[in-house]
């Protein structure tokens, strides 16, 4: 062995005592200096004593060059970028041993990969990458630092608010008027009631007996509001929503067969519908209201009652602060005691009421009423007068958004018609 081999050779052997964790290939001295094996992940490998391996700069400019899987460009720690491999990496499988530096493939034990995060939740450090884990609100810009994130693209508030970003989050405005933000931040509107629709159902009654007919809401939807309709000498004696909510109720008595109508005003409720109902005490051969108030907090939204058949009702209406429903009539011959029955919810509402003059000379017929402009109609009712037969008041099917009224009389007098309305979104 030369002197200048035999240098070489002793550098040699103390490569592999430093690298005995990833293989050394020892021949003999004479044949020549086989060059350290370059750290691959295929050949890399935890030593006995399982500690840190540091090739030299040599070492590191021969790292794997040849092509990536499909052609890809080798990263400048000598993997292959496709899906994130990470050939060339010479500390995955060290245990202990968290990420390495890609200038000289040195291996760091874990927690010793600092990083520069400001506004973090501090940084991820494995065998492929030291960086930045970003709070909420924060994305990665590059290893060190982290950059806001505009989430207003991604649709994060309502489409009825506008959002603005913000460093490190976003706001929305508020919800219109007249909707529920479901999460108090402007994320969420709903519209309190929607899907508005008037079912009929029609029929005979039978005669010569007391009995009812009934509107059904579609399934998922409820009752919020309704009326009756009939030939003249059915006497009406309830018009109500059933216990349930889901369907609008109509009794009365008929001394002989004729049609007869229910209509129920129904639709999707986004909020808690509540039916607050009260009795009133009417003495005879007196006229008499009584007014059942929605609980603090919420508006009527559609009412209706039932009564005996002694008292005569002219009036079946919400109230005009529209936080209550009103039954009026004359009892005649005994006392009566009708039931009023107030639908509420908590839904910004008004109440807009349509007067018949008696100077307009309506006599027998059918007058409508709507809402101003484009907004909802949810209920309504009629004062007719002691001396109208009304012989329909309620929502015109299938769309309920007109109140019809309809009656039978040989005299003229005031009436009105009056509606519950909300905004329309």
């Amino acid at each position: 062995m030369t002197p200048k081999t035999s240098r070489a050779y002793a550098a040699f052997v103390l490569t592999c005592t430093l690298f005995l964790a990833f293989g050394c290939n020892i021949t003999d001295p004479d044949a020549g200096i086989v060059d350290p094996i370059v750290i691959t992940t295929e050949d890399a490998g935890g030593g006995d004593d399982g500690g840190p391996a540091t090739p030299d700069a040599e070492a590191d400019a021969e790292a794997d060059t040849g092509a990536c899987p499909g052609g890809a460009a080798r990263n400048a720690c000598g993997g292959c970028d496709d899906l994130g491999a990470s050939v060339g990496d010479p500390c995955s499988n060290l245990e202990g041993f968290a990420g390495f530096e890609c200038g000289n493939l040195t291996c760091r034990p874990e927690g010793t990969l600092g990083c520069n995060c400001p506004e973090t939740d501090g940084c991820v450090t494995n065998a492929q990458v030291t960086a930045c884990a970003c709070d909420e609100g924060y994305e990665p810009n590059g290893t060190t630092t982290c950059a806001d994130v505009d989430e207003c693209p991604n649709n994060v508030c309502d489409e009825l608010t506008t959002c603005t970003n913000t460093v490190g989050g976003f706001t929305c405005s508020a919800c219109p008027a007249g909707t529920v933000d479901v999460n108090d931040d402007g994320t969420d509107c709903v519209v309190p009631l929607e899907d508005i629709e008037a079912v009929k159902e029609s029929g005979f009654h039978p005669g010569n007996t007391s009995t009812c007919i009934q509107a059904n809401c579609p399934a998922g939807k409820i009752a919020i509001g309704g009326g009756y309709g009939g030939e003249a000498g059915i006497v009406i004696n309830a018009s109500r929503s059933t216990a349930g909510g889901s369907a609008w109720l109509v009794c009365g008595f008929s001394d002989s067969r004729r049609s007869w109508d229910a209509v129920a005003v129904c639709a999707k409720a986004n909020v808690e519908v509540q039916l607050a109902q009260s009795a009133g005490a009417f003495d005879m051969n007196t006229g008499a209201c009584h007014t059942t108030e929605c609980p603090e907090g919420t508006r009527v939204i559609g009412g209706g009652g039932g009564w005996e058949d002694s008292l005569t009702v002219d009036q079946n209406l919400p109230n005009d602060q529209g936080t209550g429903w009103t039954i009026c009539g004359f009892s005649d011959g005994a006392a009566s005691a009708p039931t009023v029955v107030a639908i509420c919810a908590d839904v910004d509402t008004y109440v807009k009421r349509d007067t018949i003059p008696e100077s307009s000379g309506f006599g027998s017929g059918c007058r409508e009423s709507t809402c101003n402009d484009d907004d909802l109609l949810l209920g309504g009712g009629v004062f007719s007068g002691l001396g109208r037969t009304v012989t329909f008041s309620g929502p015109r099917s299938p769309e309920g958004q007109i109140w019809d009224f309809c009656n039978e009389t040989n005299q003229t007098q005031e009436a009105w018609i009056t509606t519950i309305c909300t905004e329309n979104f």
